[in-house]
């Protein structure tokens, strides 16, 4: 007889439920010893969190428990310096007395305070006066302004004016530059890139006396680039380029080098040291022709890094007053100058 097909399939429906069972052991059946997830904690909720500023936060006190210093200690501290490859002792400073890299001392256009009173073989006596300064506004390096090193933005401005001594005193042109630097040094090397604007403009007493004189709208605005390498601790070589993307009269390419020598240890009875500089520069405009520059005195440096200068002044080539650039001079004269 037959069995019922029932009996069958609860017969198969026991055997599957046994199989289940054997092959998926519930959880109470295992050994807490084997079990890796035993110690595990529950889960933290995830979410996104827009405050990024607490979340620093929160960032900089989670490596605080985990190390004594902060995460922003760390930058700035021994540990940090070595990952970086900065010093320990550089700091942020705002408006830092001394430059990491100093003006050309002979270069004519640099912004400075200075006073130049100099016999030009074909126009007589002229002063050629410089009001301005190039000085720091922030910096990320040494302190001190005895060859700091480091990161630096400085700004400088002047006005470079020429004067008639023969007629009354008279403003016969002037050049106004302003400009943005950045520097950088360290060891012996010094290395600037920036922007400058310059422009040079004739004075109403000129043009009233020279009617027929024809104005020129002399104008560059110019980003450029300098190196200087220190030979020995008193004595430097340099070089500028500079690339002129708008300018009207004058054309693109501009270039400045030289070398000069400030003493060391100032002298007995006088103080101060001696110094002497040599400047070159070239302009396309001239067909890369230019003028030669060079000083000769003697030097005072104050602790704050001002220096004064007073000696000898040189000039010869095409005139340093832009209004009249196609102009060749030769000038010879005493000069004062106050610069870092």
């Amino acid at each position: 007889m037959t069995s019922p097909r029932w009996k069958h399939e609860v017969f198969a429906a026991v055997v599957l439920l046994l199989v289940g069972v054997l092959l998926a052991r519930p959880t109470w059946a295992q050994d807490e010893q084997d079990d890796p997830y035993r110690d595990a904690k529950p889960a933290e909720e995830v979410y996104f969190d827009l405050d990024l500023y607490q979340r620093m936060q929160d960032l900089d006190a989670r490596f605080s428990r985990d190390d004594p210093d902060s995460l922003s200690d760390f930058v700035m501290s021994g540990r940090g310096a070595e990952f970086w490859g900065i010093p320990d002792e550089w700091q942020w400073q705002w408006l830092p007395d001394g430059l990491i890299y100093s003006p050309p001392m002979a270069g004519p256009k640099e912004s400075r305070f200075s006073l130049n009173v100099i016999y030009e073989q074909d126009d007589g006596w002229l002063y050629d006066a410089n009001l301005g300064a190039t000085t720091g506004l922030v910096r990320y390096g040494s302190w001190g302004t005895q060859n700091p090193v480091g990161f630096q933005m400085d700004l400088e401005g002047s006005a470079q004016m020429r004067i008639d001594l023969p007629e009354s005193l008279d403003v016969r042109s002037a050049d106004y530059r302003v400009g943005v630097p950045l520097t950088f040094g360290r060891g012996r090397w010094r290395t600037r890139v920036g922007y400058y604007h310059i422009s040079s403009h004739l004075a109403d007493e000129f043009l009233l006396k020279n009617p027929t004189f024809s104005r020129l709208n002399y104008v560059r605005d110019v980003v450029h680039i300098g190196h200087t390498i220190y030979l020995t601790s008193c004595w430097r070589i340099y070089a500028d380029a500079g690339w002129a993307f708008r300018s009207d009269v004058a054309k693109e390419w501009e270039f400045q080098f030289g070398t000069e020598y400030l003493g060391g240890d100032p002298w007995l009875f006088v103080g101060g040291v001696p110094f002497w500089a040599l400047n070159g520069q070239l302009r396309e405009e001239l067909d890369f022709g230019g003028g030669v520059t060079a000083q000769a005195g003697w030097a005072w440096t104050a602790p704050n890094g001002r220096r004064l200068r007073v000696g000898l002044h040189y000039f010869n080539g095409h005139s340093n007053q832009w209004s009249f650039f196609r102009q060749h001079e030769q000038q010879l004269g005493v000069g004062l100058w106050l610069d870092r």
